[in-house]
């Protein structure tokens, strides 16, 4: 079951655990779309840390702690390490925040949407994370009909 809406995610508090592709990739369009943007992990990609020198997105520490979790709107868990990731949406779940494993839909509170926006229409697809890959050529495929 699923339940399609568009969050305002100005001012609020994201956090990112893990920085690698995938990371990098959620981290740009938080912050295209104004959230406050908290990262963990021990390594970061190279634009990541450029984010994080910049000062657009605060880096809180190479460990995962519950404490990280304290006043965050929602959550992604975007490391390779399945069994954190499950340990933090449990946690998540617990506090009733939206939390997105990047690596097990199933393990999710809500799956993303790749979306384009036009004149004030915001065009949306999904494929409730079965083929995020795909999302984004099939809804510019609908567009160009």
């Amino acid at each position: 079951m699923s339940y399609s809406v568009l969050l305002n995610l100005e001012n609020k508090n994201i956090l990112v655990v893990g920085a690698g592709k995938i990371a990098t990739r959620k981290i740009k369009t938080l912050l295209s779309e104004k959230a406050l943007v908290y990262v963990v992990s021990n390594t970061c990609s190279k634009e990541i840390n450029n984010f994080i020198k910049n000062g657009d997105v605060k880096y809180l520490g190479k460990i995962f702690e519950k404490k990280y979790l304290e006043n965050k709107f929602l959550v992604f868990c975007a490391t390779d390490d399945k069994k954190l990731n499950k340990k933090i949406v449990k946690i998540c779940d617990e506090k009733s925040i939206l939390v997105n494993d990047v690596s097990d839909k199933r393990n999710s509170s809500f799956t993303n949407m790749v979306s384009y926006e036009k004149k004030e229409v915001v065009y949306s697809l999904s494929t409730k994370g079965k083929r995020p890959g795909k999302s984004k050529k099939m809804l510019m495929e609908m567009l160009n009909d």
